[in-house]
This record gives structure tokens, sequence and C-alpha cells, in this order.
């Protein structure tokens, strides 16, 4: 168990920091899952350490949430990337909110309507990052949408049809998407470039395809791109995104040692450093040099790296 509470959960995402978020019918629209947080959940009282923080007061004109992605790639302008797309089949919209830090605690910014549509059967009840950069949205497409409207029998509940839209930038003056290879046909060397994608759902599909097709055929180049030489304080000049990926691979493979784990702690991108956090964390039993080494980074400057420490450290110590 991650968490506790919420009412009706109708979707999930994972950043590129590993924090969850979902969507919930009858709270809030976002929620970003603390380990072992509380949540309100119609009416249930929380544990006595009070409910975990918010992320948004507002609730987009809608109780009846549905799907959430965060988007990670490079076909949508700037100003769309690293934000929440949310479906709305209450009111037929997709509703868009951007993340505003303070420390590590997000706040969910609402954004102008990213979709409207006249047609009242329109009812967006999945949103997901694709391959290629576009969203896709899973339309069920039904005149009755609740199931306290009218009897579940009744005859204009539509139950064969559905739409799927997908969303691309058409824009100009924006960069073409990077393509994406097939993964399926692709070498290691060929998975471990794909670490470095501009699209996190490439990436996240490139590790699973090391994990589970390459295996220990992975271990070695990637101990050479994510950690070098453990002896040696130099780091590694892999982009941050294809060092954070492959160290996941690694310790999933049960390939990442003491040393690299050690190692990783102090690597010159908080991204890095916060994923080894998270790996760590992911042991059964936690060395106490590692331990050790937690505690004393509790200061770090980077606030989403204590945060992750902080995290480890309830379910280590």
């Amino acid at each position: 168990r991650w968490a506790h509470g919420q009412v009706n959960p109708f979707g999930m995402t994972i950043d590129h920091r590993g924090d969850i978020f979902t969507a919930d019918c009858h709270t809030k629209p976002i929620t970003m899952l603390l380990r072992g947080g509380q949540y309100p959940m119609f009416g249930k009282p929380h544990d006595g350490l009070g409910f975990a923080p918010g992320i948004m007061e507002h609730g987009h004109e809608s109780t009846g949430i549905a799907g959430v992605a965060f988007y990670d790639a490079d076909m949508f302008p700037a100003a769309y990337r690293h934000n929440l797309f949310i479906g709305n089949p209450v009111t037929g919209r997709i509703n868009r909110d951007t993340l505003e830090h303070h420390g590590s605690s997000p706040r969910a910014i609402a954004q102008p309507d990213f979709l409207t549509c006249d047609d009242p059967w329109f009812r967006p009840v999945d949103i997901r990052l694709g391959p290629d950069g576009a969203l896709y949205v899973a339309d069920f497409y039904n005149r009755i949408i609740g199931h306290y409207e009218v009897p579940l029998t009744h005859p204009q509940r539509d139950r064969e049809r559905g739409r799927i839209w997908r969303i691309r930038y058409v824009g100009e003056g924006e960069a073409k998407p990077t393509p994406a290879p097939d993964l399926a046909k692709a070498d290691v060397d060929g998975l471990i470039a794909a670490l470095a994608h501009p699209n996190i759902v490439v990436r996240n599909l490139a590790t699973h395809e090391l994990a589970h097709r390459i295996g220990a055929d992975a271990v070695e180049p990637l101990r050479t791109l994510v950690v070098g030489d453990v002896k040696s304080k130099e780091a590694t000049d892999a982009p941050a995104n294809q060092k954070v990926h492959g160290l996941w691979v690694l310790h999933r493979l049960g390939a990442l040692s003491q040393d690299a784990r050690l190692k990783l702690l102090f690597d010159p991108s908080p991204l890095v450093q916060l994923h080894a956090v998270k790996a760590i964390a992911d042991q059964s039993e936690v060395p106490q040099l590692q331990l050790a080494l937690l505690w004393s980074k509790l200061k770090d400057a980077d606030p989403f790296v204590r945060r992750a420490i902080a995290d480890a450290l309830t379910v280590h110590v």
C-alpha cells in the first residue's frame, strides 16, 4: 500500500522525478500521493496526523474527473511541457494545469481549457502520452455517463461505441518531435541510446526492454555509462535522464553495487541524486553506510533530494 483514502481515483501518471499524481472523482482533480499519506474520503477522519497536503484548491467545475497525463515530450511547445492534462467527462473538456513548485511542494495552477467540444456526448475518460509525443484521449462517447442518472439497464446507455482521439501539435516555429525507435527490434546500444530520448514514454519502454529482454548483457555497458569508475570521484558525462533510467535497469537486475549507489548520491545532477535515493529506499534492507549518508544529506541544497531522503528514512529507520 502506498497511500490511504481518496474516493474514486480514475487515472494515474508518474513524472520524471517519480512523483505519483492521481485524478480523483469527488475530491480534487489532481492529487500528488506521498508514501503513507492520508487523503480525504467521503468524510472519513484522518489518522491523527492530519491529511497529507493537497496541491490545488480549484475543482475544474466538476466532481467527475477521469484520467490524467503528465506531458514530458518534445512535440508540444515548451509552455505545455511538464503540464498535467485532466479528462473532465461531465463538462466535456480536457483541463490543463501547470505545476509551480515551492521547495518540493507543487501547486497546480489552472490554465485555460486545453480542449472544449460542442458535442455533448464527448466524455474524455482517460488521457495518455504516446511515444510519438501526441496525447491520446479515450472518449467514452455516451449520452449517459453516471451510474446514478438512470437504471443500468436503460436502453440509451450505449455499450458498443467509443472513440480514441489523437491530439498533435501542428503550429509553426517548433522543432519536429524526435522519432521513437522500434524498441522491440533495438539492440543493447540502441536501447541504451533511447534512455536519453526526450519522451518519457520512450525512456520507460526502453528501460523495460533492457530489464526484461536484454537482461545481463546490458549490465556492463550500463555500468560504464551510469557509474564509470566507482573508485573515481569523476562522474560520467551522460545526460541526467539517461543515467536515471540506466540506474533503474541496474537496480532491477540486482547489478547496482553499494559503491555505485554511494557514488550516484553525489552525482552533479540533483535528478540523478534523487533517483539514487529512491533506489536505495527500494531495497529490502539498507546497509548502515548508505543510511548514514542519507542522514548526512538531509540538509542537501535540492528540496526534491531532501524530500526523497525523508521518505526513504521513514521506510528504513
